[in-house]
This record gives C-alpha cells, sequence and structure tokens, in this order.
C-alpha cells in the first residue's frame, strides 16, 4: 500500500476515465482518503494545494496491473476524500469526509431521485457532483459513461457502449444550469436531454425558464439539488413540476439531514421568514484539514438538537414554507457562484495583488461575469497580460471576464468598498465593430467556432476573447469547438494566454491540420 491506510491522504492526479475510478477505490481499500488534483489546474496551483493537504502519495500515473495483497478496507468513520474549496483568505480549505457520510448521502438519494441506470460522468472529480456521477451508477449496477477528460461543452454528451460495442442509452444526466443550458444549444443533444430519465441541476441557482424548457422537452424527471461541500454534495433536492414559478425551490432535506433557517442570533425562525441556512445531521464533515479556527468558525455546536451535534453555517439566506421546502435567496458574505463553482473574491484579488504593477485589485460580478477593478502603477499590465498571470495561479473558473483599470477604488463615507460607485463603471467595450478581419486558413477556421461560441456575426482576429464579450464558460465552449477541428493541438488553459484568433490560428496550425468540417453559424 506504499503507506496509505487510515488517517492518511493520497492525492491522484489522473484525467477523467476508468483508471481513475479503480485508482479511488483501491485507495479506499487501503482505508486511507483521496484527494483528487485537477490536471488542468495551473501548475502552482497544484503545489498550494499539495502543501495544505500533505498527502502521504502522489499517483500521477495509472496503477500498474498485479495482485495487491489483500486489505481489510475503511472503517465507516476513516476519512474517505479530502476537496478544495475557495477561501477567504485567499488560501483554498480543504473539506475533509468520512465514509459514512456517503453511505447516508446515496441512502438519502435513492429515497428522492430516480437511481441512474446509465449516468455520464461530466464534471472534474475536484467538484464534489462528480461522486453522484462516478459512484452512484456503480453502487446500483448502472453505467458510467466517462466524458473526454478536456472539457465538457455540447460535444461531450455521449451514449456508452459495453465492452463488446453493444450500444447503452444514456439515461440519466446532471450539470450546472450553465452548462445544461450550453448542451440546450446544440440540436443533437437537446434531443438526447429530451429523451433522458432524469436531469439532475445543481451547483448555482435554476433559472425558472431554464427548468421549464428542460420539462417541455419530455425530459422524465427534473430534479433540482442543492448542498454544500462541507455537507457532502447534496443537502436538499426538488422534483420540479409544470408550471414553474417565479423561482425554482431549492427543496426539502434528505434523509440524514436536518435544516434550520435562524436569524442572525441563532435563533430558529417561522416559515416565509429570510434567514441564514444550517445544516446538520449524518452528512457533516469533518471540517477543514490543518484549519481548526476556520473550521471552529463555520462548525459550531448545534443548541437545537441532541449534544455533541454540530450546524454548519452555509451562508446562504433562504426562506422556507411549513413544509421545509427551502427558496434560496443569495449569499450573506462575499463569496459568488459562477457556473457551479464557489469563488471566494478574495482568492483572486490576492493572486491579482501578486503582479509587480498592481497595487489594489477587488472582484465582484456583473451579469454574472466575473469582473476585477485594479490599481496600478507605471506600466499599466493589458488585459492580456493580467490573464496570462493569473492562469499560473488560478482554475480556469477564477479568471475575471473583465478587468478595469482604475485611478483608486472608490470607497463609502465609512471607509469600504463602494461597490455601487463601481457598477456604474462602463464594462469594456463588448462586441467587435472594428479590428483586422480574420485571413483565409486557420484564421477563419479559429473565427467560424468564436461566432458560434458567441454567438455573433462578426469577429476580429486582433481583439481578444474577452473583449469581444467572451466569458470563462463560453470559452470551454470554444475550447470544444476548437478540438473537434484540430483534435488534441490545443489545451483550455492556452486559451486564457492565446486569446486573439490570430494567436490561436498560429498555435493550432504549428500543431496539427484542421479537419473539414462545417458549422451552424
Amino acid at each position: 500500500a506504499q503507506g496509505a491506510g487510515p488517517g492518511h491522504i493520497v492525492a491522484v492526479r489522473l484525467p477523467r476515465g476508468h483508471h481513475l475510478i479503480t485508482t479511488l477505490l483501491a485507495i479506499w481499500k487501503t482505508g486511507a482518503a483521496y484527494l483528487p488534483i485537477d490536471p488542468a489546474l495551473p501548475p502552482a496551483r497544484q503545489k498550494t494545494l499539495l502543501a495544505i493537504a500533505n498527502p502521504t502519495l502522489l499517483i500521477t500515473e495509472p496503477p500498474a496491473a498485479g495482485a495487491p495483497a489483500p486489505l481489510a478496507g475503511p472503517h465507516p468513520d476513516d476519512l474517505a476524500y479530502v476537496l478544495f474549496t475557495s477561501g477567504s483568505t485567499g488560501e483554498p480549505k480543504a473539506v475533509a469526509i468520512p465514509h459514512s457520510n456517503l453511505t447516508a448521502l446515496f441512502e438519502g438519494l435513492a429515497a428522492r431521485i430516480p437511481p441512474p441506470t446509465c449516468a455520464q460522468w461530466l464534471t472534474s472529480p475536484a467538484f464534489d457532483i462528480s461522486l453522484v456521477e462516478m459512484l452512484w451508477p456503480l453502487i446500483r449496477g448502472g453505467t458510467v459513461v466517462v466524458a473526454p477528460s478536456d472539457g465538457f461543452g455540447p460535444g461531450r454528451l455521449t451514449h456508452g457502449s459495453t465492452a463488446d460495442g453493444k450500444p447503452v442509452p444514456l439515461r440519466w444526466l446532471q450539470a450546472t444550469p450553465s452548462h445544461v443550458r450550453l448542451m440546450l444549444t446544440d440540436d443533437v443533444y437537446r434531443r438526447m436531454i429530451a429523451g433522458l430519465d432524469c436531469v439532475v441541476v445543481a451547483g448555482e441557482a435554476f433559472p425558472p425558464d431554464l427548468a421549464a424548457e428542460l420539462l417541455e422537452l419530455g425530459t422524465k424527471s427534473v430534479i433540482n439539488g442543492y448542498g454544500p461541500t462541507e455537507a457532502t454534495v447534496y443537502a436538499t433536492v426538488h422534483q420540479v413540476e409544470s408550471p414553474v414559478g417565479a423561482r425554482v425551490p431549492i427543496g426539502e432535506p434528505l434523509p440524514h439531514t436536518i435544516t434550520h433557517t435562524l436569524d442572525p442570533h441563532g435563533q430558529p425562525l417561522p416559515p416565509g421568514a429570510i434567514g441564514q441556512l444550517h445544516l446538520t445531521g449524518h452528512t457533516l464533515a469533518w471540517g477543514y484539514l490543518h484549519q481548526p479556527a476556520t473550521t471552529a468558525d463555520h462548525f459550531t455546536p448545534n443548541p437545537h438538537g441532541p449534544p455533541g451535534t454540530r450546524l454548519y453555517h452555509t451562508g446562504d439566506l433562504t426562506t422556507h414554507t411549513p413544509d421545509h421546502t427551502h427558496h434560496y435567496l443569495g449569499r450573506t458574505d462575499h463569496q459568488l457562484k459562477i457556473a457551479g463553482h464557489r469563488i471566494e473574491p478574495a482568492e483572486i484579488e490576492h493572486a491579482l495583488t501578486t503582479h509587480p504593477h498592481i497595487t489594489h485589485a477587488t472582484v465582484t460580478t456583473r451579469n454574472n461575469h466575473l469582473t476585477a477593478y485594479i490599481t496600478t502603477t507605471p506600466p499599466t499590465p493589458t488585459p492580456h497580460h493580467i490573464h496570462t498571470h493569473l492562469t499560473h495561479q488560478l482554475p480556469h473558473h477564477h479568471i475575471p471576464t473583465h478587468i478595469i483599470t482604475i485611478p483608486h477604488l472608490p470607497l463609502t463615507p465609512n471607509g469600504k468598498i463602494d461597490h455601487t460607485a463601481l457598477n456604474a463603471i462602463p464594462l469594456p467595450r463588448t462586441g467587435v465593430t472594428v479590428g483586422r478581419e480574420p485571413r483565409p486558413g486557420p484564421e477563419q477556421t479559429v473565427a467560424a467556432a468564436w461566432r458560434q461560441a458567441l454567438q455573433v456575426e462578426r469577429v476580429a482576429a486582433d481583439v481578444s476573447f474577452f473583449d469581444s464579450g467572451g466569458s470563462s464558460l463560453q470559452l470551454i465552449q470554444l475550447h470544444a469547438l476548437l478540438d473537434a477541428e484540430f483534435p488534441g493541438a490545443i489545451r483550455l488553459i492556452e486559451l486564457f494566454t492565446a486569446v486573439t484568433i490570430e494567436q490561436t490560428a498560429e498555435l493550432v496550425s504549428a500543431r496539427q491540420p484542421p479537419r473539414t468540417r462545417e458549422f451552424l453559424v
């Protein structure tokens, strides 16, 4: 077992695939916990996560075949896995989850959600909902269809097949609302989604129009799932029914989970009142690895339950009905949610101010796009140079779409950042009215992918993707489109530095000639 066993952590840096599933199960067999490290993360980010978790081992290649010695396996109270969430101090938080929590999760899901007979594994193993995609179907005797590891845009939705090539129709899908909406823009995948038994939407607020669209398509069961990583993936679920109201509920708590809506003094609130959602029960994390003070702040003794139980403070504002159906209303703090990812602005602000010419930074959202406001010293760095700087430190979903340089950060009379004044600053021009036309050849091929991802008629070869109105989520779609044209020629992370059509065309043409294919524009 190479030193792995109960109380130890084994880091795994492998792409999505069957080798990853068998590796995770093998780690559990030793009694150790796993820590997934997404290979797409910048090297500096990977180094930071490994330094915080201090794992016993790091697995970076598929394990060699052989007959290992029999192992006793884990105890229910042993640590199962560690996942990182964004930290408000600029340092990620490592959430520690024991095996018993997973048992409670899958028992709860089985009572409330149609089981997956053939499910698509779309998400990164570093995103907690991936546990449901890769493990629950196997527990139920079903099939896991592994999506390619280099992205999960519309082109990644596929049916399965057996070892002898027999088709296995996809029946079950889980994704964030942003990714579901992205997939619905493609007619082929739209028809696939329409024929599914169940679509579970999670990770961010579920727009009512998207819920109604899924029901109109004919998807048999549409589920809205809610839960922080600290409560083992899902805490509440809601079966969406027509007609969809003005807000899609996050639903009732799963078995083994108890919810409390509390006021700022920790007192229970009646139905209809707005307060912070607190969770307790058998699915709470141990806390944050090697961060006892942060753990004590977020996990407190539970005065509303048996002695020895704890409350997790979610930071989410909710209201509930008499039957304990909850509605999500927003956050009590500055934490953001983009494409299903929890993002602490302070982590991005810290990365920005490590640039030698950025003195101050604040990050917020506008039109659901991350927007950074910075002050600088000469020479003022360009947005392209700043994006390049950030890609060495942060995951792609932490990269701001807009970077705005201002003389100073506006303050309120009490000395805090004036967000109203920031929101009044015009965003950089989006949509292209000037700039060089793409040249025949690779530039035109790349330009066609840009037009499809951005849903615009004109793009310029020398204007950046972000200045053309693109977001990080649309960049994922662009990567899927380009990978269909130039298979394996460009990695997603490279699109944050090769930000113009000209730069991207130079990169891919030096590696692989394009295939002939038509885009729908």
